[in-house]
């Protein structure tokens, strides 16, 4: 998938004091669509000052990543898929990654030259970062919405010269005990159930297991509904 095939949403002209007028409404009915056909989009927003895309970008991101290995160790986490991630062989990807609050995390990633870094998905086929700004459905929300928004895998693809890419994520998370399920009134006959209800602590156990690695889609193969000996689309 080329940069042209991703979906923009222009939210640089909508007032915030302002919802649900004829500019929000607009943005509203994009975003749905993109995330209904695509799981994601990129957001077009100018008002983000130089400064501050420098501060989160520049030498302070170099010298976080510039730290010796020991020392960005020391920050761990009981969770999978937190605290620092070093690079892996044949991998030139590291990322740190903190618990900002209960339902937020954030994420702060070096992908060096020649590198794929690699993101969960819903299955299907990949889709391609090359924007600044970009809104992803992961799989959890695919469950959630009994399949109508799509979580699609995605990656950076970096070049063969010495760049070095840095990227900022910010995402929500459910709580560990909670239990994902799709509401009553996103069941229906044409529209059965795809996923089963499971907890999302669980589910984050078996997708980054051995059990997981080779599965196409690992949400399905965790919690997805059989209709006799064949897997609800």
């Amino acid at each position: 998938m080329s940069s042209l095939d991703i979906p923009q949403v222009n939210f640089s002209g909508l007032d915030l004091s302002k919802v649900g007028t004829e500019e929000w409404l607009l943005a509203r009915g994009q975003v749905m669509k993109a995330l209904e056909t695509h799981g994601f989009f990129s957001a077009v927003f100018n008002k983000v000052p130089d400064e501050t895309l420098d501060a989160l970008f520049g030498p302070l991101a170099d010298d976080l990543f510039s730290l010796p290995l020991e020392t960005k160790m020391l920050t761990t986490s009981d969770k999978f898929y937190q605290g620092y991630i070093p690079k892996r062989p044949g991998s030139n990807f590291e990322s740190l990654n903190i618990d900002m609050w209960d339902d937020v995390e954030f994420r702060k990633r070096s992908f060096g030259a020649g590198d794929d870094g690699e993101e969960d998905g819903g299955g299907g086929s990949w889709a391609w970062r090359s924007t600044l700004m970009s809104l992803w459905v992961k799989s959890t929300g695919a469950a959630w919405s009994n399949g109508r928004l799509k979580a699609t895998p995605h990656r950076v693809k970096m070049g063969s010269n010495n760049e070095t890419r840095r990227s900022i994520g910010f995402g929500s998370a459910f709580k560990d005990e909670c239990k994902i399920h799709a509401p009553e009134d996103l069941v229906t006959e044409d529209h059965p159930l795809l996923y089963k209800p499971y907890h999302y602590d669980a589910y984050v156990q078996f997708r980054f297991s051995d059990a997981a690695k080779g599965s196409a889609c690992p949400l399905k193969a965790y919690c997805g509904v059989l209709r006799g000996d064949e897997m609800v689309a």
